[in-house]
């Protein structure tokens, strides 16, 4: 009996050491679900209590370097606004674009609204120099330029709208200059201005009929008699 001690002490020991492995298995295991459960708890968490919480950003960060200031924008408006033809002008910045506004004096043509809008640009370089203001680069964006030039805020037959829009972009080399005033195609603007007429003729004269040049042709009726034969 004395001779198998020994041996049933090394089977228990075995069955113990064995007995461990599983236990740090499991342990392991709930480590690993229990890292990644926080971060996600964490993450719900810190989303909820965020929630209705604006989140303010600078899409222009490191760009538009350097800024356009307020003193810079008055002195242009008041140069403007001694230039012959130029009856009033302001200015103001949105988001990225350098946006300018001239009111033309009534008596000025428009052939003369592209010149009037270059010497606008020529102003605006003497005060803020396109190389540094106006030129954007493969990393940094610089301010867009859009000035528009226009005779009168009230339409009408007797004194049409004349409406210049000068643009540059930080990539362009050059202005582009646009009389957005005159149609690209005038037959197609004439056609769609007959239109309208002819829609506005038939609202008004619901039973009278309008042809596709918008002309209107009312309709008449004659009482025709019928023809009789009489028998002497």
């Amino acid at each position: 009996m004395s001779k198998q001690k020994p041996k049933m002490r090394e089977r228990q020991e075995v069955i113990n050491r064995g007995g461990k492995y599983p236990l740090l298995l499991i342990l392991v295991m709930v480590i690993l679900i229990a890292i990644p459960s926080g971060i996600v708890v964490n993450l719900l968490y810190q989303g909820y209590i965020r929630t209705g919480t604006p989140i303010f950003g600078n899409r222009f960060e490191g760009d538009l370097n350097p800024s356009i200031t307020n003193q810079q924008m008055k002195r242009i408006t008041d140069s403007l606004k001694t230039m012959n033809g130029i009856e009033n002008a302001e200015s103001h910045l949105q988001t990225g674009t350098y946006k300018i506004y001239i009111n033309v004096d009534d008596n000025i043509a428009s052939e003369a609204y592209e010149p009037l809008a270059q010497q606008a640009i020529t102003a605006v370089y003497e005060v803020l120099p396109e190389a540094t203001y106006f030129t954007s680069t493969e990393s940094k964006r610089q301010y867009d330029l859009e000035i528009s030039l226009y005779n009168s805020t009230d339409v009408s037959e007797e004194e049409p709208l004349i409406y210049m829009l000068a643009y540059k972009n930080g990539m362009m080399e050059t202005s582009n200059f646009q009389l957005l005033s005159n149609a690209v195609n005038p037959e197609l603007a004439e056609k769609l201005k007959a239109d309208e007429i002819a829609r506005e003729l038939a609202q008004e004269n619901p039973n009278s009929q309008v042809g596709q040049e918008g002309v209107e042709s009312p309709s008449t009726e004659t009482d025709v008699e019928p023809e009789t034969n009489e028998t002497p």
